[in-house]
């Protein structure tokens, strides 16, 4: 066997490649136009293509309110706060938002045929929606902004989006209020500090609140002399009493150790011992309840945060009657028998009108008669205080009790509401699977039942995390014009244990929501 040839460097040195004629063409010919053929479909990919397959535009907006959807031939495409890609074309677009005249026209799009993927064509419009109602859009603004504070603290993975800020921008840049010289502001701005510091429990949500302020001090256009006023304005409603400490405790504490020091050595607010307090006094029959009547006062209340900071303030309230005990679902079932609007098989009406979620009436049919009614919502207790009111007739309106009247009725059942020892109440246990009868455990002193436990109860009152900053007329004293989106619940439920639940205990719950932990007691004031 012969040895096979090593492989020198020589031999690599003197290796050729030699191309071969295709077809009697020199390769010297044909490679050129090759490579050509190569960078001519490569710039055709990328220089031609993309304008050919998809030819159109960015549109961009300019204009107030800052912040509209956009419709193109009735379907929606995007926002006017960023760019969106539309494909050449005529369209009708219409640029609408909720409290607001729709601006509607006939646009044509057009496109860049070339380079369009490095330089796409930008169209630009400009638009200007007249405000309906501007008060009504500052309205929506803050319940919006309210909600976002019921999200928690933001995180890297969600933003707090500038919402209460741009509303009141918008309210001065409104074509309406320049041309029609609109009424001034529904409020001064220190009473609107005030309502966005009982709407507020995060220090990034309070910058949208101090810009809107800033806005409204300044007249829609930052100035110097608009900060200046702003910061007086909120110095002024944060430094009122010891309830700012404590708010500002709660939204910067972590902020810094200095600043964490500092706000350490502010005074802790104290229950306010206050003259004439609401005093049970006598019993009231009415419809298929009985209510201990309180005489009109001012209300402690404990003001309790979502931190669970307590900040004490007061509340006037007027004489009203508490019912002894929670609705049952006997009672319940005589309201549907007259409102067969309510009944489970409308659920999907309900449902769509956004009065109730899935979990409604979801155990109705089960246990005793004598139980709370549960899985009402609070669109379905208010609508059986409604029927309560015009079937009973007299001299006083059933409705759901403010956090101050439930306040005053529980504190008025404990003798000494500090210690909170007494709270007869159907706690958790491993035998409960569900709410027990109403006044199973017996009365209070004053003669009621079940205001701790059970089941919590809805009230009349907007959820707001710090109450104790609120004003206005309204029953939980916020201001009548602004409202957050959820309804207060008070007292605990079966679910609960006594040491998590007390007197000042307090949630918020959107208004549709339906849960078996949760039910109602009506309340009664005079016509």
């Amino acid at each position: 066997m012969k040895e096979e040839k090593k492989i020198q460097q020589s031999d690599i040195d003197d290796a050729k490649v030699r191309l071969k004629p295709i077809a009697g063409i020199s390769p010297l010919v044909y490679l050129p136009f090759i490579y050509g053929l190569a960078a001519c479909f490569v710039f055709f990919v990328i220089f031609l293509y993309p304008g050919i397959r998809s030819r159109g535009s960015y549109l961009a907006f300019d204009g107030s309110p800052s912040t509209c959807a956009v419709y193109l031939d009735g379907n929606y495409r995007g926002s006017t706060a960023r760019k969106f890609f539309v494909k050449a074309g005529s369209y009708a677009m219409s640029v609408e938002k909720e409290g607001y005249t729709a601006s509607t026209k006939q646009v044509v799009v057009g496109g860049r045929l070339f380079a369009s993927l490095f330089f796409p064509k930008i169209s630009r419009f400009t638009y200007g929606l007249s405000a309906i109602d501007g008060a009504k859009n500052i309205q929506r603004a803050y319940a919006e902004y309210s909600s976002w504070s019921l999200t928690g603290k933001p995180s890297t993975l969600y933003q707090v989006p500038v919402i209460l800020s741009e509303a009141v921008a918008d309210y001065f840049r409104s074509e309406e209020k320049v041309k029609a010289k609109a009424s001034p502001f529904p409020f001064a701005v220190s009473d609107f500090i005030s309502d966005i510091a009982a709407a507020t429990q995060s220090s990034e949500l309070a910058r949208d609140g101090l810009r809107a302020s800033v806005l409204l001090a300044s007249g829609g256009s930052p100035s110097p002399l608009g900060l200046a006023a702003a910061a007086r304005s909120a110095l002024d409603v944060l430094g009122k009493d010891a309830v700012g400490g404590i708010w500002l405790k709660d939204l910067i504490l972590k902020k810094s150790k200095k600043t964490a020091d500092l706000l350490q050595k502010l005074p802790s607010p104290k229950p306010q011992a206050l003259k004439p307090a609401p005093k049970p006094q006598n019993f009231v029959n009415l419809g298929p309840q009985q209510y201990l009547i309180f005489s009109a006062g001012y209300a402690a209340m404990g003001g309790e945060a979502p931190s669970g900071s307590l900040a004490f303030y007061s509340r006037k309230v007027p004489s009203f009657g508490m019912a002894r005990t929670e609705v049952t679902k006997g009672q319940w079932a005589s309201f549907l028998a007259a409102s067969p609007e309510w009944k489970l098989e409308n659920r999907s009406a309900l449902a769509e009108n956004g009065f109730i979620d899935d979990n409604y009436l979801a155990s109705f049919n089960s246990g005793s008669p004598d139980e709370p009614i549960t899985g009402v919502s609070w669109y379905a207790a208010m609508a059986y205080c409604a029927w309560l009111t015009k079937t009973s007739g007299g001299a006083y309106a059933v409705t759901l009790p403010s956090e101050a009247m439930w306040e005053t009725a529980a504190a008025a059942s404990l003798s000494d509401p500090s210690s909170l020892k007494e709270k007869k109440a159907v706690w958790a246990s491993k035998e409960a699977t569900g709410p027990s009868r109403v006044a199973s455990l017996g009365y209070s002193s004053i003669g009621l039942a079940d205001l701790f436990g059970n089941v919590w109860e809805w009230s009349a009152d907007s959820y707001l995390p710090y109450p104790a900053f609120a004003r206005g007329s309204g029953s939980d004293g916020a201001s009548e014009f602004l409202a957050g989106p959820e309804k207060a619940v008070r007292g605990g439920s079966w679910a609960n244990t006594a040491d998590k639940t007390d007197l000042h205990s307090r949630g918020g719950l959107s208004p549709s929501r339906s849960s078996s932990f949760l039910g109602f007691r009506t309340a009664i004031v005079q016509r």
